[in-house]
């Protein structure tokens, strides 16, 4: 019989799939790039502020920290807040480099 003739520019049904499958890998591998950058730029913020090399940092340095990472200051409110929610493992009123960096 005749044979069909696909139009020209068309992918098959399994080809769209394909397409699909890696278009969804390289948005995923985006997403982890991206955070990964993120994660090495507040490791390095986070260095930074370690001014005094104790590996954690007071408040008063995570206070340069994010006027470093955001470009203002962060009112007393503020920083009570990000020490009171990122300060989750000890010694208390510190910050090591995990906590600071989630």
């Amino acid at each position: 019989g005749p044979r069909r003739r696909r139009r020209r520019g068309r992918l098959s049904p399994g080809a769209m799939v394909i397409v699909q499958q890696k278009i969804r890998e390289a948005k995923k591998n985006a997403k982890q790039r991206a955070a990964e950058k993120e994660k090495e730029k507040l490791n390095a913020i986070f260095k930074a502020a370690d001014t005094d090399g104790t590996g954690d940092l007071s408040s008063e340095q995570v206070s340069a920290a994010i006027k470093e990472y955001s470009g203002k200051e962060p009112t007393e409110q503020e920083l009570k807040f990000v020490m009171k929610v990122s300060d989750t493992k000890p010694p208390e009123g510190k910050l090591r480099v995990a906590e600071f960096a989630d």
